[in-house]
């Protein structure tokens, strides 16, 4: 059964009130001869109407325009009559309607019974009321708050058939409505009816004369309005050539002035932001990184480490650019934004490590919207991250670097196709031709991508309807929730090793995106095989990145380890990138799939390690612990930058630069030389939910006082303890020398 009334029965019903409407109120023979005593005049009201109707005044801020209708219909309720007022109102819907072309059709024609009934109902009720017609209007109170309460049941009426329209699928909704949309509406419709009565006012004084005065009026003061709306608009256009200029000239920016301004603007309409805030929050970023200007090109693309003054220097870029905004007379408050768009929720970060409330809304919109279009777009040394997996980077760090709301509703508004709605046709072209490097666009535009919104947030979802209206409730998938593994193995040359491996969805996540695997070779020389992958890409495609990883190491590398250990471990990790690309290729459900793999092969009294991505691998030895494995993320490779303290953003040190699935190749991390095992030597492969929440000597520790298996649950619930923000595996190897 449809949950909405088709156009053409909603339309049925419209005309069918619409000659109800006219058949009533043609009985009010007076309304309408005192129309026809002028036939000037009639013209006169009517040409007003239909430029009213058509042409409503721009505003300079804002998308609504003002509309001086419902004062028209107020001023002809109360100098003719319901009847002639309910006429006017109609003929000039009609006029409107054909000037453009009755498009759509369905709209239209609901528009033309909305007029009717909204203006004959306000109208019934004034004359019922007892309210004067013509003569004496201004002669009481009594009469002038009637003739107000008119307008205002008039203007509610006309307002909730819009929003029946909306309801039926005949009209578009506004993209938000709250307490300011309210209120700018109320403050909107009072200056509307204060008009109504100036023109009644004129009326009665100069008859059609006043009219026409006032029609030169209201025409002027919607074309100084369009000027200064075309005015400013040329202005922001302006603006963002130039930054898109700036932006041209670095491969790494490239268009990030321009999705950052307009995503920016979908967020702060959504957050409710007023109109001004909202100019104010996209022209600060567009000129968010304008003041990256005046730092040498050099120095910005510099690779090696850089020196504490130059470090300083590329960390004054917001202070520059509020600077050269002020110096060159730019909105006070847009500056602001801009010298306060790297600064944090916690105080951690600058120029000015304000915390809290003492940031403005606008900067810590352009912080996360800058930090997502960031992490999703192509770079040199990596691909774009998926969506899903940017969005899990920013929630893992609300509260902290970045704003809980704010967050949440950029995550909101990407699940409902809402974020890229203020993008011009132009550009989006530009990405579905493949010109420009932003995932996140070019996976909205090809439909691509299947987000599954965290469970922290709680989203409306229209597609989880049935046919036959009765929701259809996805269970999780519990059996991957909670695994753990024990055994011993023996190994040549004396060695044996015992290993224990636990794997948990943890506190927040919905689903067990990691995988792990202890295999032992068809011949004891070829060792055991221990990996854990940390997959990522939402729903259930990380789960399967990962567990293809794993798979795929165990039958590749025993096929081809009769060879060199090391090649063939970096051979199989390789097979493992192109099995899991390709199947995303081949599974849009899948696509942006990814995952971490580290691994070990132990052969005797010999460890090799061969890893991708941010899950560890360390080796505890008469418990001190030593890290076997670098991170492959995007913190990793700004701590080159370094000056005594670690300044990379906090929603960095997640945001992997190598991982398997994510392009045709894959750089392997191997050891460079095996490393010799000694007696009650242990070794831990981790994911970052685990490494995230531990210190290394705290699972020394741990590993040194417990069996591998039971060191393996206290470290799982440990992190556990502790937030649990992630999913946690841990593997622990013992080695025992006989």
């Amino acid at each position: 059964m449809n949950r909405v009334i088709s156009p053409l029965k909603a339309n049925v019903a419209a005309a069918v009130v619409l000659g109800l409407f006219l058949t009533e109120v043609s009985k009010d023979g007076d309304s309408l001869e005192r129309v026809f005593e002028s036939p000037f005049t009639c013209f006169v009201w009517m040409i007003v109407l239909f430029l009213a109707t058509i042409y409503p005044i721009p505003r300079t801020r804002g998308r609504s325009p003002i509309s001086l209708v419902p004062a028209i219909i107020l001023a002809a309720i109360c100098i003719f009559g319901a009847a002639a007022a309910c006429w006017f109102a109609v003929l000039s819907r009609f006029a409107a309607n054909t000037a453009t072309k009755w498009k759509p059709v369905s709209l239209s024609t609901w528009r033309v019974s909305q007029a009717a009934v909204s203006v004959g109902i306000a109208g019934w009720f004034y004359e019922t009321m007892g309210g004067r017609i013509q003569d004496g209007v201004f002669e009481s109170t009594s009469q002038i708050l009637l003739m107000l309460g008119t307008g205002a049941i008039f203007s509610m009426l006309n307002e909730g058939l819009s929003i029946l329209a909306e309801v039926l699928k005949l009209e578009r909704a506004p993209k938000v409505r709250n307490i300011r949309w309210l209120a700018d509406k109320v403050l909107i419709g009072s200056g509307v009816l204060f008009l109504g009565g100036v023109l009644l006012w004129a009326h009665i004084q100069f008859n059609a004369s006043g009219m026409v005065l006032f029609v030169l009026m209201s025409l002027l003061a919607r074309q100084a309005n369009r000027n200064t709306a075309e005015m400013r608009a040329s202005y922001r256009d302006t603006i963002r050539a130039l930054m898109s200029l700036l932006d041209a000239g670095d491969p790494f920016s490239r268009g990030h002035s321009y999705r950052v301004s307009k995503m920016c603007v979908s967020v702060a309409r959504h957050m409710g932001l007023r109109d001004l805030e909202i100019e104010q929050t996209e022209l600060a970023a567009l000129l968010q990184d304008v003041g990256r200007t005046s730092i040498h090109h050099d120095l910005i693309s510099k690779k090696g480490k850089l020196t504490q003054e130059e470090h300083s220097i590329l960390r004054a870029h917001p202070k520059i650019g509020y600077e050269l905004l002020k110096g060159f007379g730019f909105d006070d408050e847009a500056a602001r934004i801009v010298l306060a768009h790297h600064e944090q929720p916690d105080g951690k970060g600058y120029p000015g490590g304000l915390s809290g409330d003492q940031i403005p809304v606008g900067s810590r919109i352009i912080m996360v919207i800058a930090a997502f279009d960031a992490m999703t777009s192509d770079r040199p040394y990596r691909p774009g991250l998926a969506p899903q997996a940017a969005f899990d980077e920013l929630l893992a760090h609300a509260g902290n670097q970045f704003f809980p709301e704010v967050v949440e509703a950029l995550v909101t508004l990407y699940s409902q196709d809402k974020l890229f709605e203020e993008f011009d046709r132009d550009e989006l072209e530009s990405y579905e031709e493949g010109i420009s490097s932003s995932r996140a666009v070019a996976e909205f535009l090809s439909k691509a991508a299947i987000y599954s919104v965290p469970n922290k947030l709680s989203m409306p979802d229209d597609d989880t309807d049935s046919e036959d209206g009765v929701p259809i409730i996805d269970f999780p998938d519990l059996t991957n929730h909670y695994r753990e593994f024990g055994e011993e193995y023996s190994l040549e040359d004396g060695f044996s090793i015992e290993v224990g491996a636990v794997s948990d969805v943890g506190c927040v996540r919905a689903n067990n995106e990691d995988n792990f695997g202890v295999f032992r070779g068809p011949d004891p020389k070829h060792g055991v095989l221990l990996i854990v992958a940390d997959g990522m890409g939402g729903a259930a495609a990380g789960e399967v990145a990962s567990q293809l990883a794993v798979e795929t190491l165990e039958k590749t590398f025993f096929d081809l380890v009769s060879g060199s250990t090391v090649d063939a471990l970096r051979k199989s990790v390789e097979v493992a990138n192109d099995v899991i690309r390709t199947k995303a290729q081949e599974d849009p459900g899948l696509s942006g799939m990814g995952t971490t793999c580290t691994s070990a092969v132990v052969k005797g009294g010999e460890l090799i390690i061969g890893h991708v991505g941010d899950s560890r691998a360390y080796l505890v030895s008469n418990a001190e612990i030593n890290l076997l494995t670098r991170d492959h993320t995007l913190a990793a490779e700004l701590a080159q930058m370094a000056t005594g303290t670690d300044i990379a953003p906090a929603g960095t040190k997640n945001v992997l630069t190598r991982s398997l699935g994510n392009g045709h190749e894959v750089q392997v991390e191997t050891s460079e030389d095996a490393i010799d095992l000694l007696d009650e030597d242990r070794l831990v492969l981790c994911s970052d939910g685990l490494s995230n929440l531990i210190e290394d000597e705290e699972i020394a520790r741990m590993v040194s006082e417990d069996s591998p298996i039971n060191a393996s649950r206290r470290l799982v619930q440990c992190a556990r303890e502790r937030g649990g923000l992630d999913n946690i595996t841990v593997l622990v190897a013992q080695f025992k020398k006989s």
